[in-house]
């Protein structure tokens, strides 16, 4: 399993943060190796298909929304040829919100044989601070 966690703070109050992300469709335009999720309405709660790219393997499978408090928590649930979670944490500050990601996903052993360890961490690593740093971008302009 690979994990990783990492916060920023934004200019926005919690409700806005989690509308943007419980809309499937923007994880697509925050999270760098998710190429496409298919066509799905932001509604409360939801389950898509998913290809992402790791090391240039496409890997494909479901993402399920397996938790919504708006406007604190969010988790997603991959399953497939990537299996583990995405978990966002929204909490107030007093100029915004904090929110915070967690990934933790397992990767296909044929994925592993082919690429050193060391590079799948840092790739997830990469990830989680690569989204949340664009989640800010989309969030603040």
């Amino acid at each position: 399993m690979f994990t990783h966690e990492a916060s920023i703070c934004v200019g926005v109050p919690p409700g806005t943060g989690f509308g943007f992300l419980a809309d499937p469709r923007n994880q697509v335009k925050i999270t760098p190796g998710l190429v496409a999720v298919s066509a799905t309405p932001p509604e409360d709660g939801f389950a898509t298909r998913y290809q992402y790219e790791l090391a240039g393997v496409t890997l494909s499978g479901q993402l399920t929304d397996s938790l919504r408090r708006p406007p604190t928590r969010l988790v997603r649930s991959l399953s497939g040829a990537l299996d583990g979670t995405v978990r966002y944490r929204l909490t107030a500050t007093g100029n915004g919100t904090r929110i915070t990601c967690a990934m933790a996903i397992r990767v296909p052993r044929a994925v592993l044989n082919a690429v050193p360890t060391a590079v799948v961490e840092t790739r997830v690593e990469q990830e989680v601070t690569a989204t949340l740093s664009t989640l800010q971008s989309y969030l603040e302009h």
